[in-house]
């Protein structure tokens, strides 16, 4: 009996084994994707993910796809990939050329833009501030007459993913924020005649991996790639940096250590960044090499361990903040070669008490050395900083209760907002005055009289040396409304 049990117990046991098979769950092994309803560039569509073995539907999900062009025109939608022709434009003259402005979209539904290098048989110049801002463009190439982009032109684009220039492009000039929060834009290659980043170029701009960039740039203004958390950047010796293939360390971004005590930083270094070392407090000393030419905004601003600093005689800028309350720095000497100092640079240097500046200086921004250590030099109600040779090379402020001043005969720069908000009723400038700051005179409501001599031979600005404009002065009264009134906010130079 035991024996027939067994017997019908092998005889059973291939049955089962095939039911438990048959019961097992399929693992899926060569489940692929395929469309069940499919997208069109305004509706989305369905994805399933169904097993070859069983036939079930493993996963379902929703997917979108942009507009799919054929011969021009979206599939789904009809819009044309290209309509540039309803693109508005402008007259300009522009660096003394005459051309056109693309100022306007107009009626044009183009993603693909296309900026040619002519209308009319005349070059298109420039874009205008703000001429694409917002658009759902996904990409714009610009034809090689195009000198400069304006501020914001393509800022909250947040579908551009592709900029191009022309391998002969003549762009000279970005606008602040030209770029700023273009959310999907991967990678720019700046052309050779840009020599400056401006402000907030490419700041929000999360997806930006690759800069290009070449060594002639000689400006990197505050938060130009703020908040581009996907930027490759080199990253050596407790610092970060971007560069090219000769300079690696072109730009230094930034530190990773704020703990450091001392820096040198690379012979190939021609930028310190905004912010570079800001808040470093225990650094004591850094040193500077040859061939460095601008230190950015904010760069060693709160390092208040910071004794002392040797500038590179290759230096061109020290910007806005750049040693703001750096505590313990006791001196400073800038070389021959600076001619632009921005303002509050030294603010609150509270130990600083020797200031010697360059006789080729042009510039100084307002309130550079605000709450310095330093004592100027006062001479008929002025007050004046320079150097050993010239003590009144740059006039910063007056004395309380004065109102009327006649510029020391060797004073070269009113500073930005010297004299705002004053009392003064009469200025005399003499022959070697060269530049006059920007709202140097503001609000100085009393102000009635202003003589300047030479009065022929001036330029104005609101960035000092660009695309200035000829300008002359006259009558005294003249003078003193214009110097009050909206050319407040210009530079007044003579080149």
């Amino acid at each position: 009996m035991k024996t027939v049990k067994i017997f019908y117990v092998l005889a059973l046991l291939p049955l089962l084994l095939c039911t438990l098979a048959a019961c097992a769950p399929c693992k899926h092994k060569d489940a692929e994707w395929e469309v069940a309803k499919e997208a069109t560039c305004t509706v989305a569509g369905t994805k399933r993910k169904v097993c070859a073995d069983c036939g079930e539907v493993v996963e379902e999900k929703q997917y979108d796809t942009g507009h799919v062009y054929e011969a021009g025109y979206c599939k789904f939608c009809n819009r044309a990939q290209y309509d540039n022709q309803y693109f508005v434009y402008e007259e300009i003259t522009l660096n003394g050329e005459d051309g056109y402005e693309l100022v306007d979209m107009g009626n044009s539904k183009a993603l693909a833009v296309e900026i040619p290098a002519l209308k009319n048989g005349k070059p298109i110049l420039s874009v205008a501030d703000r001429a694409f801002m917002g658009k759902d463009i996904t990409s714009v190439h610009f034809g090689k007459n195009v000198q400069r982009i304006g501020e914001r032109a393509f800022a909250e684009c947040e579908a551009l993913e592709s900029v191009s220039f022309t391998d002969t492009s003549e762009l000279t000039s970005l606008g602040v924020a030209a770029f700023e929060g273009c959310i999907k834009l991967k990678s720019f290659a700046f052309p050779t005649g840009v020599t400056a980043i401006s402000a907030k170029l490419f700041s929000g701009c999360v997806a930006l991996e690759t800069v290009t960039l070449h060594d002639g740039i000689r400006v990197l203004d505050e938060e130009a790639f703020a908040d581009c958390e996907s930027i490759a950047y080199a990253v050596e010796n407790g610092a970060k940096y971007l560069g090219t293939e000769t300079a690696p360390h072109l730009f230094l971004v930034g530190v990773t250590d704020t703990s450091l005590g001392s820096f040198a930083v690379p012979q190939d270094t021609r930028i310190i960044a905004s912010g570079a070392f800001s808040g470093c407090t225990a650094l004591v000393s850094v040193t500077l090499p040859e061939g460095l030419l601008a230190i950015g905004p904010y760069a060693f601003s709160a390092c208040i361990a910071l004794e002392g600093i040797q500038f590179p005689t290759t230096l061109e800028r020290i910007d806005q903040y750049a040693f703001a309350e750096c505590l313990a720095l006791s001196a400073v000497t800038v070389p021959a070669s600076v001619a632009h100092i921005g303002a509050h640079a030294f603010d609150k240097c509270t130990a600083l008490s020797s200031v010697s500046l360059p006789a080729g200086l042009r510039t100084l921004g307002e309130f550079a050395f605000y709450r310095a250590g330093v004592v100027p030099t006062v001479h008929g109600g002025g007050l004046y900083l320079g150097n050993a040779q010239n003590p009144y090379l740059a006039l910063i402020g007056i004395e309380e209760g004065v109102t009327a001043l006649a510029l020391h005969a060797d004073t070269a720069v009113v500073a930005d907002s010297a004299l705002v908000g004053t009392d003064i009723i009469s200025f005399v400038g003499g022959e070697g005055l060269l530049t006059i700051g920007v709202r140097a005179f503001a609000s100085c409501n009393s102000l009635t009289s202003v003589t300047i001599t030479p009065q022929t031979g001036w330029k104005t600005s609101e960035i000092y040396g660009k695309s200035g404009i000829d300008v002359s002065f006259g009558d005294a009264a003249a003078n003193a409304a214009r110097l009050t009134g909206v050319e407040a906010y210009q530079y007044w130079y003579r080149p």
